[in-house]
């Protein structure tokens, strides 16, 4: 599967890709925080397709709006991605830690 996501900078208007949906996509719904603490835009990207985002998999919000990405966060395939992500990201931070114990320079 090809992934091509819009750039809230780019040269692709998202006004008009979203004209045949209800709902259209807004970048100030990114900066929004889900249940979990983190901000929408850590993980929701915008697809060049009406009223489709990507966090693993399409969501379609034309119909509902961004309330649909605050029920996905709620989710139990989200949260599992979410857990393994957070882990993976603050390994190299955890190593750094543990080297710096290691030599006494913390």
């Amino acid at each position: 599967m090809d992934l091509r996501f819009a750039d809230r900078n780019g040269r692709q208007d998202v006004k008009e890709l979203d004209r045949s949906v209800k709902n259209r996509f807004n970048w100030a719904w990114l900066e929004e925080k889900d249940c979990n603490g983190d901000f929408l835009s850590d993980y929701i990207r915008k697809m060049p397709e009406a009223g489709v985002a990507w966090c693993q998999a399409k969501i379609v919000y034309g119909s509902t709006g961004k309330k649909v990405f605050h029920v996905h966060a709620k989710n139990s395939t989200h949260g599992k991605a979410r857990r393994a992500t957070k882990c993976s990201q603050s390994l190299p931070a955890i190593i750094a830690a543990t080297k710096k114990m290691e030599n006494c320079t913390t």
